[in-house]
């Protein structure tokens, strides 16, 4: 896309400054479909030390403190992005930061320790349930039926496509009824190898959407429908369309055309994926469609 017209200063410094970040670690941009010129003047200049970000952000932050034009929620938005990509650039620098001051200042939350007794009692009901439902299972440790229900569940790559498929065109429509989507609005496939996650969503701007579903790991029956849900809809690719129409085509506003690791914003997009098959067919899924296929069945 191209510049909006009344792009404003800061949220442009914003976008550069997370490109510029991602000159160093390149996790941290997960996506980007701005100004083409703007990634190709940053990757032409020579990068950016992370002490030199670390001062750029600091001075973003002040310069949003004093700013009066943005509107209030935009400018509280773009703040905490700031403090985030703050930290990243500390931590690239080599600053001592505390775990739980670390995840705090990233992403706006302080996480909780679980103490051994709850992951136990757990562990313990887990157990339990395994040794309900998996037969033969005697006294069997819990790994090895938890590695023997996984297998039984696999989906074999050759027929990964046609579940894709299947499931893909089910949840387009329901988020469509429950949602909307913008016109022209798609998702590819792509099964590749050699990856480091299960699978990823590539927002390419322009209602576009590549997610690629590594099958080096084991795809299992129980955990594809997340898995679509998740990546595609209503989850990631669902979430930039919107933010595409409603903020970066109506509004004008440049910064949602990042999305940047680190921040609170990638907390978020990653908590509304998780809940996406919830949303769509109601809590505790796997229980319904086997309820639905016992009474198909007789």
């Amino acid at each position: 896309m191209e510049p909006a017209p009344d792009a404003a200063p800061l949220a442009r410094r914003y976008v550069e400054l997370g490109l510029r970040l991602g000159r160093l670690h390149t996790d941290i941009v997960d996506a980007y479909h701005g100004p083409l010129a703007w990634r190709e003047a940053i990757e032409a200049a020579p990068a950016s030390s992370a002490g030199a970000l670390v001062d750029e952000a600091r001075h973003l932050l002040a310069d949003l403190d004093g700013d009066g034009d943005l509107d209030g929620q935009r400018r509280r938005w773009l703040r905490r992005q700031c403090v985030g990509l703050e930290t990243v650039a500390r931590k690239l620098r080599g600053d001592d930061i505390a775990y739980l001051d670390e995840v705090e200042a990233c992403y706006g939350v302080r996480p909780e320790r679980i103490e051994p007794d709850e992951v136990g009692e757990c562990l313990h009901r887990l157990d339990t349930t395994l040794r309900e439902v998996v037969p033969g299972s005697g006294n069997r440790p819990l790994h090895e039926l938890t590695a023997d229900l996984r297998a039984r569940h696999t989906i074999a790559v050759e027929r990964l496509r046609d579940a894709i498929d299947i499931l893909a065109g089910d949840f387009r429509a329901r988020t469509a009824a429950m949602f909307g989507l913008p016109d022209g609005e798609e998702v590819a496939f792509e099964l590749v190898t050699d990856k480091p996650y299960s699978g990823f969503n590539f927002y390419r701007g322009d209602f576009r959407s590549l997610v690629t579903i590594n099958t080096d790991l084991p795809v299992l029956s129980t955990a594809i429908a997340h898995l679509v849900a998740h990546e595609a809809y209503p989850g990631h690719h669902t979430e930039g369309c919107h933010k595409e129409q409603g903020l970066l085509r109506r509004q004008g506003r440049v910064e949602q055309t990042i999305a940047l690791i680190g921040t609170p914003s990638c907390l978020l997009a990653e908590g509304l994926a998780d809940l996406g098959l919830e949303v769509l067919v109601g809590e505790h899924p796997l229980r319904r469609w086997r309820r639905c296929s016992a009474r198909s069945a007789s």
